[in-house]
């Protein structure tokens, strides 16, 4: 067996060093892990879940299709309300030509 040679001390100084970085780096991961699980809690009780969304999504698509076909009816309406004041339009042009007439010739 080859003789041994006595470790000297800056093999001791080296290993302690590692050791301080490997505690450091310990610590550092440690916290670092506590404050991951901290912001996934605190994201966790602050966005909204699936099934809330999903429900939320149902009744803004029910009032959507509700204003769509609220809609398509005022459409209806302003349509009727315009060809029944151009039918008026017409009825007072007819109405004021025949007056003009009946003014400008007497019996």
């Amino acid at each position: 067996m080859p003789p041994r040679n006595p470790p000297d001390a800056s093999d001791h100084d080296l290993l302690i060093r590692i050791d301080t970085k490997v505690d450091l780096l310990n610590s550092t991961l440690n916290e670092t892990r506590t404050a991951l699980s901290a912001r996934i809690d605190r994201l966790a009780t602050e966005k909204a879940s699936v099934g809330e969304v999903d429900t939320l999504r149902k009744f803004i698509e029910k009032v959507q299709a509700d204003g769509n076909s609220k809609d398509a009816a005022q459409d209806k309406e302003i349509a009727f309300a315009k060809k029944m004041i151009y039918m008026a339009i017409g009825a007072i042009w007819v109405v004021q030509a025949l007056w003009t007439y009946w003014i400008t010739h007497p019996r």
